[in-house]
């Protein structure tokens, strides 16, 4: 896979464990429909085009997907206590959607890929790499050679 053009200052590659990738885009409650189909996913309407883009291989690989990953916190009260005092809860909820690549990342988890990597805001980054990352952090535009 490869970067379209020089990363950003921006933005960094976070190298992602499929199944952690998917339970949090489960969780996340984004683009339901995808993940509806996801025992066939090879009926997207974009899959054959995704298979045959991966065919080339690192003659002319594919562009990295790029996603949005935050966490979404919200509290509730609740009632607690002999004296009934409330307290406040807090819940964290992920927020995981894609910009571009949706695709080609579901053509990743369905052929079985051991880890595989997609680009996110700097700022993202860190919590990102935490929920779904592999490897001891992620990549920004430092850790890459432009010659």
């Amino acid at each position: 896979m490869r970067l379209d053009e020089d990363l950003p200052a921006d933005r960094a590659v976070v190298v992602c464990d499929p199944a952690s990738f998917l339970r949090m885009w489960k969780l996340s409650g984004r683009r339901p429909e995808v993940l509806a189909c996801e025992s066939d996913w090879t009926r997207d309407y974009k899959y054959t085009e995704a298979a045959k883009g991966f065919s080339h291989g690192a003659e002319n690989p594919v562009p990295l997907a790029r996603v949005t990953f935050r966490w979404e916190i919200s509290h509730a009260k609740f009632l607690t206590g002999r004296l009934g005092r409330w307290r406040k809860a807090f819940e964290a909820k992920p927020f995981l959607d894609f910009s571009n690549g949706i695709t080609r990342t579901i053509w990743l988890l369905h052929s079985g890929a051991q880890f595989f990597p997609v680009e996110c805001s700097k700022a993202e980054a860190r919590a990102f790499h935490v929920a779904v990352g592999i490897g001891p952090g992620y990549l920004t535009r430092d850790d890459f050679r432009w010659d």
